[in-house]
């Protein structure tokens, strides 16, 4: 039996959930833009916090940290989406 890790996810009886977010949605607003940039900056720098899940898609990286790399990476993502 599957259980909801968190509200990122929709579960159905015991099939694996689609995520509804992407990863570099640091907001998670359904989009991939420079509000995600924000968000991610403003965390970085002790502005705001970010909530779990928030925290989790704003690894771009996938080496378990938030940092200047999330940061780059999450730019490249943006900069590739305009292209």
């Amino acid at each position: 039996k599957l259980y909801a890790p968190s509200p990122l996810h929709d579960f159905q009886g015991d099939t694996l959930p689609e995520c509804k977010y992407q990863m570099g949605d640091s907001n998670a607003d359904g989009e991939i833009n420079v509000a995600d940039l924000v968000t991610l900056q403003r965390y970085l720098l002790g502005a705001s916090e970010l909530g779990t899940d928030n925290w989790v898609l704003s690894d771009v990286c996938f080496d378990g940290r938030l940092d200047n790399f999330d940061m780059v990476q999450l730019r490249r993502i943006i900069i590739d989406k305009t292209k």
